[in-house]
């Protein structure tokens, strides 16, 4: 029994670690909703992930300005999640950077396979002629072909392309094979002669029809020679009308890379979080050589590091929630003062509530030591002065 009970954990991990694999698009109606599907996906990764770094480098930008302007105890404080922030801006606009080429491309390739299966798609189906009188030797010229109705395949009636409108987990996971399918648009020219009755025509008699008919197949069409018998139509002419350009080997050849770029698009946090402030090591050590006084290498006693551990926490926050209300509510309420390169007077702007005119704010904060007035006061000039007038009587004196 103990035996059985292992055999069958053993099936169970093995059958549950295995991962489902993506099968062939059926139909190329569904190879078009996957490729749209697929470039959909990619695309809101990126712009997700451009929306949250802009976010980032405005809080970013929020801290810093704060930072610069606080007492001493809060930028003590807001020190490490300035530094934090400002290089978690930096490996934002980083991999936004590598990884931006490769989606762009792949939107626009996976776009573009759409676009042909779709067309494919609508063209698919025949057109028929007119039937023509056999009975005369110009009779072929009342001939018309009327204009074919193409309308757009509803996707109740598209097979496999209800199920692929959203891309499946194996899709996104990007495997070397997407299993698109390859998928030309194939034409023939069909013809046969019949009687009214349906049987073959045996010539060029009253009663005999001409019929010809236009197909247009994702699959190839052969010659058919052989008697025209009972109406049946023959493929006269035959051809590839239109060649698949992006092929599946084109669409597979960039999943690995298209798999790395979403992966560091992914790494694009919010910085509205605190757990990316007390996840970085950063954050530790400050908090090691700046509260507790220790030095870098020193060992953290098990004492010391237990305090460490719950001061982070405790200081920091958890989450989104106690970004607000540790670090967020630390630096929104600070004033920012504008100095005059003179420093002849210190006005309020506003409170960090907003990004205008925190650049300006931030560079002139950083301007505050003393600089050295262009003229001397009136009151040094009056001063010096009367140092000299009396040296001067002094030295009369003597």
């Amino acid at each position: 029994m103990k035996a059985t009970a292992v055999l069958f954990s053993t099936l169970y991990v093995l059958a549950s670690s295995s991962t489902a694999e993506l099968q062939d698009c059926s139909t190329p109606c569904a190879c078009q909703a996957r490729a749209e599907a697929i470039a959909r996906h990619i695309k809101n990764k990126l712009d997700s992930a451009t929306q949250t770094a802009a976010d980032n480098a405005q809080q970013a930008l929020k801290l810093t300005a704060a930072a610069s302007v606080a007492d001493r105890e809060t930028a003590k404080f807001l020190a490490p999640v300035t530094a934090i922030a400002l290089a978690t801006i930096a490996n934002d606009a980083a991999a936004l950077k590598d990884a931006t080429p490769t989606i762009t491309k792949a939107i626009e390739t996976f776009t573009a396979a759409a676009a042909h299966y779709s067309l494919v798609t609508t063209l698919t189906g025949e057109v028929q002629a007119a039937d023509l009188d056999a009975s005369g030797n110009s009779h072929y010229g009342d001939a018309n072909v009327a204009a074919a109705t193409i309308t757009p395949k509803v996707e109740n009636t598209c097979p496999g392309a209800k199920d692929e409108r959203q891309i499946s987990a194996e899709a996104a996971q990007f495997p070397p094979d997407l299993k698109f399918k390859q998928t030309d648009l194939h034409m023939a020219i069909h013809i046969t002669c019949a009687k009214g009755s349906g049987d073959a025509s045996d010539g060029a008699i009253v009663g005999n029809k001409i019929k010809t008919k236009a197909s247009f197949s994702t699959s190839a069409i052969s010659k058919n020679n052989g008697a025209l018998s009972n109406g049946a139509f023959k493929p006269i002419a035959t051809g590839t009308l239109l060649t698949q350009e992006t092929t599946p080997q084109t669409l597979n050849a960039g999943s690995k890379s298209i798999q790395e770029a979403v992966t560091k698009l992914e790494q694009i946090k919010p910085l509205t979080d605190s757990d990316i402030f007390t996840a970085n090591t950063k954050l530790r050590e400050y908090v090691k050589t700046q509260i507790y006084n220790l030095q870098p290498a020193d060992k953290e006693q098990q004492a010391v590091a237990t305090q460490i551990t719950e001061h982070i926490p405790a200081n920091y926050g958890a989450g989104s929630a106690g970004f607000t209300d540790k670090i967020w509510k630390a630096a929104k309420g600070i004033p920012l003062e504008y100095l005059t390169a003179r420093q002849i007077e210190r006005k309020k702007l506003e409170i960090v509530t907003d990004i205008d005119d925190l650049a300006t704010a931030v560079a002139l904060a950083l301007s505050k030591e003393e600089t050295k007035p262009e003229k001397p006061c009136e009151t040094e000039t009056i001063a010096k002065k009367h140092k000299d007038d009396c040296s001067t009587i002094t030295g009369k004196t003597q």
